[in-house]
């Protein structure tokens, strides 16, 4: 992970050079090479983060009726009231 954060920070600055230099295509390139870092630092955080306040639960994903309730802003129970 601190190997993922450094590079974050080193590819900042590169795109700040890129962008100096008028590299439209470089600059980017290595935006979209920073912006994978960002996700996948968030992705380690919330994965590793997900699970710890639930005693009993193990390592099993979250049921799909609660994944698609976080995908559309609340909890159906089928009579179109949201929980």
């Amino acid at each position: 992970m601190e190997n993922l954060k450094f590079a974050k920070g080193i590819l900042r600055e590169l795109r700040q050079k890129a962008e100096a230099d008028g590299e439209k295509l470089l600059t980017y390139l290595i935006d979209m090479a920073y912006l994978e870092a960002g996700d996948r630092i968030c992705a380690h955080w919330i994965g590793s983060h997900e699970y710890e306040n639930r005693p009993g639960q193990g390592l099993r994903p979250p049921r799909k009726k609660a994944r698609h309730a976080f995908r559309h802003g609340g909890l159906d129970d089928g009579q179109g009231a949201t929980a």
